[in-house]
């Protein structure tokens, strides 16, 4: 375990698209969570918290990777690659945004760790190394991976949302000089000087505050008190300050041979209509570029650019 060196952190912040907050219907008033139903956790944080498999960025930019590949394994108890991701949504300099890794593995599939470990230690020329698939070992597309950014934030929303999905990530921002100077398992908010992506999987009490619990992508760490760091708590006080800047939603499901998408064109609104086996949802395209885009993730022949025009193919349903 590294005594007192400083991890990787590596994500981006990015403006929310408008609409993106509609899919998990949180553009209302903050709800009011319940926390009489939570558990108190004042203990300190042991390895495999939530029973996932620890892990350690190192010194690269992957944490919105490495809360991928935890979210997955939540999801599905399947652990996963997190360089295959990284080196495809990595940003020039480092990093990614937060949603960007759930683009890729609803639309490429996962490699398994197992057949394919990542780099030790990871670094950041190490993790984006794009990785060779061997013949017959292929990236595996069993998962619909959905991720929505809700655009209110609190702590309630969090703990709503964590109740709601299969898992929420939070985006924080920090500092080491202050607010993260001693202790790396109940930080404190201050000053923003990096970013950095958590996977959350448990609203809790904590000391008498409210808080979301997040496994650590620093495990291998010891924080500046000389203490192992395989958990965050993000409080009530850390979101009132600001330092929690973005909440991302993710579902993850098992694709059925029922999944089907429809081109879809209501009063001059085109996108996606999906059926999955237990219900379906209306995608709406923001423009032309986004309807492509959508067709290329869900497989399906929406438009094209020809010749500087957009055309669109025949749309099953429009009114």
């Amino acid at each position: 375990m590294n005594d007192i060196s400083i991890p990787g952190t590596g994500l981006m912040p990015r403006v929310p698209v408008a609409g993106e907050a509609a899919l998990f219907g949180y553009e209302a008033a903050d709800p009011a969570y319940d926390w009489s139903k939570v558990f108190v956790d004042d203990a300190d944080p042991q390895p495999y918290v939530f029973g996932i498999p620890d892990k350690d960025q190192n010194g690269s930019g992957s944490c919105t990777c490495q809360t991928a590949g935890y979210g997955f394994f939540k999801g599905t108890g399947i652990d996963i690659s997190r360089e295959d991701p990284y080196s495809h949504v990595a940003l020039p300099g480092g990093g990614a945004y937060l949603d960007a890794p759930y683009w890729w593995l609803d639309s490429q599939g996962y490699l398994p760790l197992d057949e394919y470990p990542d780099p030790n230690p990871e670094s950041e020329a190490a993790m984006t190394k794009i990785i060779t698939v061997v013949d017959g070992k292929g990236r595996v597309k069993k998962f619909r991976v959905t991720s929505g950014i809700i655009r209110n934030i609190s702590i309630d929303v969090a703990a709503a949302a964590i109740d709601a999905h299969t898992f929420v990530c939070l985006g924080i921002a920090g500092s080491w000089q202050k607010g993260w100077e001693k202790s790396w398992t109940d930080p404190y908010y201050v000053q923003n000087n990096w970013q950095h992506a958590l996977m959350c999987g448990q609203a809790v009490m904590r000391k008498g505050k409210k808080a979301i619990k997040a496994k650590s992508s620093w495990c291998q760490h010891k924080d500046f008190l000389g203490q192992p760091c395989y958990a965050h708590f993000i409080n009530e006080d850390y979101f009132n300050a600001g330092g929690v800047f973005e909440i991302l939603a993710v579902d993850i499901k098992e694709i059925t041979d029922m999944e089907q998408h429809f081109k879809v064109n209501i009063g001059g609104r085109a996108g996606l209509f999906h059926v999955y086996g237990d219900g379906g949802w209306f995608e709406v395209a923001a423009n032309e570029q986004d309807y492509h885009d959508m067709g290329v993730k869900y497989h399906v022949d929406t438009c094209d650019l020809v010749n500087g025009k957009w055309v669109f193919q025949p749309f099953d349903f429009q009114k």
